[in-house]
């Protein structure tokens, strides 16, 4: 066995790509920031970097834009400096098809920073702004198997299972009048449904102080959660 060169998934010893963050297995260090990125990429996901050969053409021109750049390279010293900070602690999630029940969300969460982050709150946020965004809180049910919200650095993979109780919505505008199961059944059917997660990263909330958290999104589709949205529904 192996471990995935991104998220630490365990691979078998010939895998090729990961089955959690769907990466190749063929690693390189970004030119600027030294963190490991995909063997081709252009881009570092990190410090948002281009790499040696793939340049934009504004950049091979630079010769006739000097005082274009002069500006520029001003701004990218600042930007650099509050990125080196946010590299302090680093989140990122991906949504467990195969674990998530009509029971529990589970996600696949990690940080490759050197602080810990802690996950703040949770929600499902439909495509269509009638339907309200539906909290989700963290549970602990077996040990090793979903983590509370303290989310390790250093990589360190944390299984994190969301839930919520009883569901239901109301007409817009109409509090007083709640939509049936079957109306309610109908008014989600088919949406897209984007999982939403508030982090506290270890340098928020930032510079200026008027950042208090991230946000980090993965969209999916309703069939994803399909099984633990009706069985909530009232």
């Amino acid at each position: 066995m192996k471990k995935c060169l991104f998220c630490d998934q365990e691979l078998t010893d010939e895998a090729v790509k990961c089955g959690v963050c769907k990466l190749k297995q063929q690693a390189k260090l970004c030119d600027v920031c030294k963190r490991r990125m995909p063997v081709g990429a252009k881009i570092c996901n990190v410090c948002k970097s281009y790499q040696e050969g793939h340049q934009p053409v504004t950049i091979l021109l630079g010769a006739f834009l000097a005082p274009l750049l002069t500006a520029i390279g001003v701004l990218s010293g600042a930007v650099t400096l509050y990125r080196s900070l946010d590299r302090e602690s680093h989140t990122l999630f991906k949504f467990n098809h195969e674990k998530t029940t009509n029971a529990l969300i589970r996600l696949h969460v990690w940080n490759d920073g050197e602080k810990p982050s802690w996950l703040l709150a949770s929600q499902l946020v439909f495509d269509d702004p009638q339907i309200p965004p539906v909290p989700l809180k963290v549970t602990v049910t077996v040990p090793g198997d979903c983590e509370q919200n303290l989310i390790k650095g250093k990589g360190e993979l944390a299984p994190i299972c969301l839930n919520r109780g009883e569901l239901r919505f109301h007409l817009p505008g109409e509090p007083a009048r709640w939509y049936s199961k079957e109306e309610a059944q109908k008014l989600i059917s088919g949406r897209k449904v984007t999982l939403r997660l508030f982090v506290r990263e270890s340098n928020d909330p930032g510079l200026c102080g008027c950042r208090p958290h991230h946000t980090l999104e993965e969209s999916l589709n309703e069939a994803d959660i399909d099984a633990f949205l009706s069985s909530r529904l009232k």
